[in-house]
């Protein structure tokens, strides 16, 4: 999976290149949980933080599973609103649809494109 140019020195330029190899190479575009994965094991900090409040790591409520078990449901519902919005549910489900939710770690975890950089020369 490595290429010729990039050098992976650290775990973002690792992470980046999967990605990369994923979207340019395979010609596969990974799901916005692979998203957050990808921003949670190499991401920039701040992007990285995102996912720890989504997941709810840094809380001491309750059982760490259970915290994790709720983000995914969580992803679960943004997903299932992204898919009835596509075309062949236009018909059946009135459109545009609207997500609405309290959880201000999910919102501002939904809310960005992964900022990882490209840090190979392509």
């Amino acid at each position: 999976m490595t290429t010729d140019k990039c050098g992976a020195s650290n775990p973002r330029d690792d992470v980046d290149a999967y990605r990369f190899w994923l979207e340019h190479e395979l010609k596969f575009a990974p799901s916005r949980e692979s998203w957050l994965g990808f921003d949670f094991l190499g991401g920039i900090p701040t992007e990285a933080a995102k996912v720890r409040r989504l997941l709810k790591l840094d809380s001491s409520i309750g059982e760490l599973s259970d915290r994790v078990w709720g983000a995914s449901w969580d992803l679960f519902y943004t997903r299932m609103v992204r898919l009835v919005a596509q075309a062949p549910y236009k018909r059946v489900v009135p459109n545009p649809l609207v997500f609405v939710t309290d959880d201000s770690g999910l919102a501002a975890a939904m809310d960005t494109q992964s900022n990882l950089s490209a840090p190979c020369s392509r």
